[in-house]
Formats: C-alpha cells, sequence, structure tokens
C-alpha cells in the first residue's frame, strides 16, 4: 500500500509499475496523491504527503482492480465483511439482500467477484466447512448438513421412482421452502493478518469519513 512516506525511485515504480521519474509522475497525480520530488537519476526520491483517496488507489495498485470499478460498494462490502463475522459465512443470495437492505445495491455475481479478488491475494481462502440452506426466489433458509442431504437423497429417491426434475424440484421446495444448496466458508488467512488489519484500518477510515 503506498503510504505517507518517503520512497526512492526503485521503490514507487515497483508500486505504481513505471519505470521512470516522468511515469511515476503523470500516475500519482491521476490518482490526486500529493508528493514532492528531489534529487536526479538514481537518487530521486518522492515524499508522499497526502492521499486523495487512499482506498480506492489501494483497489487499483494492490488489488488489481478496474479504475471503472464502484469503489463506494466495495467498501461497504469490505466494511460488513471485515468486521461483522456473522456476514461473512452467509451465502451469496443472502449477502445480496442483507446489502440491499443497506441501500448498496449489488448482485450476488458481483459479491462472488469480490471474494475472488481477496482469494487471489490470499488473505481469504475457502475452507473445508459449508453453510447449508435452501434457496428460493429471494427467500433463504438456513439448515444443517443432515437436512441438505436428506433433502437430496429424497429428490433422487423421487427422480428413480418415475418423477421427472422439476417436480421433483417443486416436491423439494414445498417440503423444504427452496432448494438445497451449500457455499463454502471463506475463513481468514493468519499469515496476512496484520495485512488485513491495515487493510480493515483503511476501511473504516474511509466509511467514517463518508459518515462525517
Amino acid at each position: 500500500m503506498l503510504e505517507l512516506r518517503t520512497y526512492n525511485i526503485d521503490e514507487i515504480n515497483a508500486i505504481l509499475g513505471t519505470t521512470n521519474r516522468q511515469g511515476i509522475q503523470r500516475k500519482l497525480n491521476r490518482y490526486g496523491v500529493e508528493y514532492s520530488v528531489s534529487g536526479w537519476g538514481t537518487k530521486t526520491k518522492f515524499e508522499i504527503k497526502n492521499i486523495e483517496d487512499e482506498f480506492k488507489l489501494f483497489c487499483i495498485l494492490d488489488l488489481g482492480m478496474s479504475a471503472n470499478t464502484d469503489f463506494n460498494k466495495f467498501l461497504y462490502f469490505l466494511y460488513y465483511f471485515l468486521n461483522d463475522e456473522d456476514f461473512r459465512w452467509l451465502p451469496d443470495e443472502i449477502l445480496e439482500i442483507k446489502m440491499n437492505e443497506r441501500e448498496i445495491h449489488i448482485s450476488r455475481q458481483t459479491i462472488a467477484n469480490y471474494k475472488r479478488v481477496l482469494s487471489r491475494l490470499n488473505l481469504f481462502a475457502k475452507v473445508g466447512d459449508y453453510v447449508y440452506y435452501f434457496a428460493r426466489r429471494n427467500n433463504q433458509i438456513i439448515t444443517d448438513e443432515t437436512i441438505y442431504k436428506k433433502a437430496w437423497r429424497e429428490y433422487w429417491e423421487n427422480k428413480n421412482n418415475g418423477i421427472d426434475s422439476q417436480e421433483a424440484i417443486c416436491i423439494m421446495c414445498a417440503d423444504y421452502g427452496g432448494v438445497a444448496r451449500k457455499q463454502a466458508i471463506m475463513e481468514e488467512n493468519a499469515i496476512h493478518a496484520d495485512t488485513i488489519n491495515k487493510i480493515n484500518d483503511m476501511v473504516c477510515r474511509a466509511v467514517e469519513k463518508n459518515l462525517s
């Protein structure tokens, strides 16, 4: 993460993916970073004095996200994901509803993409545990592994008795309130706990700034 400190030219080239002084200045100006420059050639130093939007810059430089991303939606998703453990393990369909209830309108597909970003950096990973639930339209019912397996066992028994797939699914919905599904739970990678804490501090600062 770009921080408020002094960098030599090699350090800041590595962060920004640039190769020269002019390229560094163009990117810093584009990203709304206030800085000063001293020295020449290999002794050039950049002092970072202020970052207009540190969260957006972090997403672009560190997470590799497109500059066209709606960073405000990602910000609030991360805020809940990092600070509410009950939020973190819920299925994406339920997360979509909960975010919409908070006037943050993002789809379950977008939520899945957000999670892939976190997994790609090895900050969070899907472990062997699952959350089991029944889903029908916008309704989800949390269940357990035993009931989940029972529902699918009955589905296949109905199929083997000559009932077609669609009717067998309708029977499952009638009996259990939806189609049986499961989703792997994402857990924090303890090795990167310090990095995750830094990210969360930045996220909380950005949310507090929005609310002030």
